[in-house]
């Protein structure tokens, strides 16, 4: 937990994504959640969070690969 909170920042959207799909376990879910409201977005990285729930809303199989980091994105 330590570990993932000072990649909190940069792991936002799977952490959610994570939390959002449960993991099964109270505790790991109440980590989690602890975790996220412990983030303090930058701008670059709520750019970030967006992009990646607008790449799960689309649905795709690319989307879904670029959200699993299979493929990169241009910049």
């Amino acid at each position: 937990e330590r570990e993932l909170a000072e990649l909190a920042d940069d792991v936002r959207p799977q952490l959610s994504a994570t939390f959002d799909a449960g993991t099964g376990n109270a505790e790991a879910d109440q980590r989690l959640e602890r975790l996220i409201q412990r983030t303090t977005p930058t701008p670059q990285n709520l750019r970030r969070i967006r992009a990646h729930d607008v790449l799960e809303r689309i649905g795709t199989p690319a989307a879904k690969a670029v959200t699993r980091g299979g493929e990169k994105g241009r910049d």
